[in-house]
């Protein structure tokens, strides 16, 4: 097992686990949920059904409840095969705090830029010209990010299909 899953410390999660009344065992086979990295290696095509995320962990705890891996996007991990988006710049709409880091960390490994501001129309010293809005929520549907990136011809995609 890594040091680090994706930015948080091995021993932090175990502890919060443990803390919780669950068990880190060294057996994959009798594992309830394997925790692992949210990006896959390139050599791995697909997720262990068992693999979940830090960020289920910290859900679960959270609402004192197993979630469901289909509910959210980011309790299972993706495979990662290339940066192929190495030429986009993403502007996140509000998000969770976590979930809106999760999300750059991910762009990153994928090769994307990513930025806080709003919209340019031409790179400067500040931004540079974004390719896609990502949408974290529904209500953002209506927001002014939303209309200007629509005026603008901004792809916009949802968090799911990011």
């Amino acid at each position: 097992m890594s040091k680090n899953i994706l930015g948080h410390d091995i021993k932090k999660v175990q502890k919060l686990v443990q803390n919780n009344g669950g068990e880190f065992i060294n057996l994959k086979e009798s594992a309830n949920y394997i925790i692992s990295h949210y990006l896959l290696p390139k050599k791995k095509n697909t997720a262990d059904s068992k693999e979940r995320t830090v960020q289920w962990v910290e859900d679960c705890i959270t609402e004192n409840d197993i979630k469901v891996s289909s509910v959210n996007v980011l309790y299972r991990p993706i495979s990662v095969k290339s940066r192929l988006l190495s030429n986009l710049v993403l502007t996140f709409g509000k998000c969770e705090v976590k979930e809106k880091d999760l999300l750059q960390q991910i762009a990153e490994r994928l090769g994307a830029a990513h930025q806080n501001l709003l919209f340019t129309r031409q790179n400067n010293d500040t931004a540079n010209v974004s390719t896609h809005f990502v949408i974290c929520s529904e209500d953002q549907s209506n927001s002014i990010q939303f209309n200007i990136a629509m005026e603008w011809s901004i792809r916009c995609v949802t968090k799911q299909g990011f």
